[in-house]
């Protein structure tokens, strides 16, 4: 695909991807006049004329460390939320709350726009703007999710507490959980679902990413546990419920057993996915970086030793140039002692002489 650049026409056959105007006619990076769009090159041709390792290296440099952010918040996350399921302890929900924000912090960086070395930068903003938005809002609710089931844990314990204090205590009171805990814990619930959905969008933009660093294979991992994650994540929610209703068939029961089944093996085989991913995007980013580096190294060494060359070349050609001889005093035009003829004066400016009996003075205002 040829290159488009900002300012030339768009091709005749282009459409508005927002609302189907047609931009035949128009200049890329203008506006589309009816909804003003920003015209740019379509998602699927993104990364056809650029590289990753073209971009800066800050911005290389902070991708690797999104990537990075992401990686630990992800592993700290299960950690502690199993541990937190275990022992009961809301302490491991707080440093549950660290890890997520860890997570966000990454995801924000990762989603920034990217960096290109042939493309305007105005019009890599408009390159996935929805989906970055999405992405940076639907991962912040894993921090929400971590602090309200934290605090959920905290009065909930601070309710057993007094119920054990108290002498007026009803028998089987301990084991009735106060409204507000139960709202809580629906609150945490429903941050945790929201949030979850999110990686779905997420792996379609991560798969851009790694596309525009050329493994397409590490592109279609992602898409493919972008799918496993939308068809598990709402299976796994929504799936007991369903079955939790009075009346059901028991051929229901079994598909929605069997449905439920699948979904969970295919929940863990594509979060086991994405998490590789993560990290061979944490590589690549590490090596883009190394890569961008020597290569600006290796271009600062080229030149240096080019006009190391040159110089060399020009001495050597004034080393062998000949030499004019000095110019010899008798070689110089004699003066002429000669009168000069009357009524002729001399070229530039001069003074006139003085005639016999005359003298100068200052002229009166």
């Amino acid at each position: 695909m040829a290159r488009t650049l900002k300012g030339d026409l768009a091709p005749p056959e282009w459409t508005c991807f927002e609302c189907g105007y047609s931009l035949a006619g128009l200049h890329m990076g203008g506006k589309c006049p009816e909804c003003g769009t920003i015209i740019a090159l379509p998602r699927s041709s993104a990364t056809r004329d650029d590289h990753m390792t073209d971009a800066p290296i800050p911005y290389l440099k902070g991708m690797a460390a999104g990537y990075f952010m992401m990686m630990l918040g992800g592993v700290g996350m299960i950690v502690f939320s199993m541990l937190a399921k275990n022992n009961a302890e809301p302490w491991y929900l707080i440093a549950g709350t660290l890890a997520a924000g860890s997570w966000w912090a990454g995801v924000f960086v990762v989603t920034q726009p990217r960096r290109s070395a042939v493309r305007p930068y105005a019009e890599m903003v408009q390159e996935w703007m929805r989906t970055r938005m999405t992405n940076r809002v639907s991962q912040a609710l894993w921090p929400l999710a971590f602090a309200v089931g934290a605090t959920s844990m905290f009065v909930h314990q601070a309710a057993i507490t007094a119920a054990m204090a108290s002498p007026t205590a009803p028998v089987g009171g301990l084991s009735v959980t106060p409204g507000g805990v139960i709202a809580l814990y629906s609150l945490a619930g429903l941050c945790v679902l929201g949030a979850s959905l999110g990686l779905v969008p997420l792996c379609v933009q991560l798969s851009d990413i790694a596309d525009w660093s050329g493994d397409t294979g590490l592109g279609n991992r992602l898409r493919v546990a972008a799918w496993g994650l939308a068809f598990g994540i709402p299976t796994v929610t929504f799936t007991p419920l369903l079955a939790s209703l009075n009346g059901v068939p028991q051929a229901i029961l079994v598909v929605l057993n069997i449905m439920f089944a699948l979904s969970i093996i295919t929940l863990v085989g594509c979060s086991l996915v994405f998490l590789t991913c993560l990290f061979s995007q944490c590589s690549m980013a590490f090596w883009a970086v190394r890569n961008s580096i020597t290569g600006r190294e290796r271009d600062i060494r080229v030149a240096t030793r080019k006009a190391e060359r040159y110089d060399e070349i020009v001495s050597r050609q004034m080393a062998n140039a000949p030499v004019d001889p000095p110019a010899r005093l008798d070689d110089t035009p004699p003066i002429s002692n000669s009168p000069r003829p009357s009524g002729v004066r001399p070229k530039g400016p001069y003074v006139e002489p003085a005639k016999p009996g005359e003298s100068y003075g200052l002229a009166d205002d």
